[in-house]
């Protein structure tokens, strides 16, 4: 036991895993700082709040974004960032298949049918909701203007954050109430109140089905708030049930800024026939982990924190996470590198220890000590340029790649055009891009040509996507209009 105690603390190997979960919204930067342990209790330790003035230029937000997180520590561990729910659209869509795959696929090329916008523009995220027994999926698909995480990327740049998750703020109230209420199947509104912005969510079996978000603003001297809140949850419940008939939310849950939650409660009661339940982080702070400091930041501050804390709770499935997937694959790659090194340089001090506790006299351990050093720095040579050998590979993988000639591209394409799809148009870049427009009777047969041309020995070494995918009506019933993009990787 003490030789792991020893071991642990000279490698930097802890029991306890720190997390920090950040949201920007147009007022304000809040960023909190958690433990994991081994028994999965949350220890909620630390936050800061910056109050953001309006129209802040991005050098000046840059500098406080910096400032906040060096501050608590960030260094290299995991960040979880809320995007807040106005900045992103959200739908309930079923879908003709239950392949992970093939939902990533549809699901971006569903999404420019609800923002005017090219799929390439888009960001999309998916949560399976059900799955029947004829195949089909229900999804809520989030969808997100890939400038709008531009953004976001480029405020943390500076910080090199190696493991970064972009998620929707709803899922971070779903996860506090299940937390809270882990028996709970039933359907159920959750309404967290934040400073100006309310967001309304309907969760049933754990799982979220809607979602919105609307503005409000609180003042004693305009009361017209109260029938605007009345009025706007209304109308959210309206829209869900266009989706969801017959499904009415059972109760009403508040959650939010502390100060508001009572007055809330009485006015639902008085103008709503639900039953109304508050969640109050002053009643829960010891079942959700909170420090003493952390309470107090909280309860004094004019902000909704809910959403944060529920992020920091529960794990988040990787297809709600919104970041683009060049950003995820270069996560990956870092976590992996990095990994290599920690275990390359926990093996070296494992052994160091060992050594130190075997050998009988000062002269030996100096000897050990001293060869150990050179075996150290070997390793953390070997380990560090694995990215510069990685990209040395791809680059003489791409010299020396066999080049097609059209004729080639043609006569595989003949090859694997699957019945019912018809080709309208060809263009051809020597070695480089080819674009393919045309037109098939179903969605489906346009995923099983791509899959033909993944398999195809002349596409070898190119990236194929499906650039648009969009049904329209003939004479003869519906067929599909496409267009696949074929890119050199």
């Amino acid at each position: 036991m003490i030789k792991e105690k020893m071991i642990k603390k000279i490698s930097g190997i802890k029991d306890n895993k720190t997390i920090f979960v950040c949201q920007f919204s147009e007022n304000s930067l809040r960023l909190l700082k958690f433990q994991a342990g081994k028994n999965l209790k949350k220890d909620f330790l630390d936050l800061e709040i910056e109050p953001l003035a309006k129209g802040i230029d991005s050098r000046k937000l840059k500098e406080i974004i910096t400032r906040i997180f060096k501050k608590l520590g960030v260094g290299n561990y995991p960040v979880i960032v809320s995007l807040i729910r106005n900045q992103a659209t959200c739908r309930y869509i079923t879908i003709p298949t239950a392949d992970p795959r093939e939902i990533e696929k549809i699901a971006s090329l569903q999404a420019p049918r609800y923002l005017p916008y090219p799929a390439s523009d888009l960001i999309t995220g998916a949560q399976v909701i059900s799955t029947d027994k004829d195949g089909y999926s229900a999804l809520n698909l989030v969808i997100v203007h890939k400038d709008i995480i531009s953004r976001l990327l480029e405020n943390l740049r500076e910080l090199n954050i190696k493991n970064l998750t972009l998620v929707l703020s709803s899922y971070g109230l779903v996860n506090l109430f299940n937390f809270l209420h882990p028996d709970e199947q039933a359907t159920v509104m959750v309404i967290d109140i934040d400073s100006s912005q309310i967001e309304l969510i309907i969760i049933s079996q754990r799982k979220m089905l809607f979602s919105r978000n609307f503005r409000l603003e609180r003042s004693i001297a305009d009361q017209n708030w109260k029938s605007l809140l009345i009025e706007e949850i209304n109308k959210s419940k309206a829209a869900y049930l266009k989706d969801f008939p017959g499904q009415e939310p059972l109760k009403i849950v508040v959650m939010g800024v502390e100060e508001i939650l009572t007055q809330i409660k009485e006015i639902l009661q008085s103008q709503l026939s639900l039953p109304v339940e508050l969640i109050s982080l002053g009643e829960k702070k010891e079942k959700l982990g909170l420090s003493e400091n952390f309470y107090k930041k909280v309860l004094n501050a004019p902000y909704s924190f809910s959403g944060l804390i529920g992020l920091g709770l529960e794990n988040i499935e990787e297809s709600l996470n919104l970041l683009p997937q060049g950003v995820k694959d270069k996560s990956r790659q870092s976590l992996r590198n990095l990994q290599y090194t920690k275990t390359a340089i926990s093996v070296f001090l494992i052994t160091l220890i060992w050594v130190l506790i075997v050998a009988k006299n000062l002269d030996n351990k100096a000897r050990y000590l001293q060869r150990l050093k050179a075996e150290l720095s070997k390793i953390e040579k070997e380990a560090m340029p694995l990215e510069e050998i990685e990209k040395r590979i791809k680059i003489a993988a791409s010299q020396g790649t066999k080049q097609f000639s059209s004729l080639d591209l043609l006569y595989d394409l003949n090859q694997a055009l699957p019945a019912g799809v018809y080709l309208t148009n060809f263009a051809y870049e020597e070695n480089s891009q080819v674009v393919l427009r045309g037109q098939a009777k179903e969605l489906n047969l346009v995923f099983a040509l791509v899959a033909q041309l993944e398999k195809s020995p002349v596409f070898k070494g190119f990236e194929i996507k499906i650039s648009y995918a969009t049904k329209r009506k003939v004479s003869s019933g519906e067929i599909v209009s496409f267009e696949i993009a074929i890119s050199r990787k």
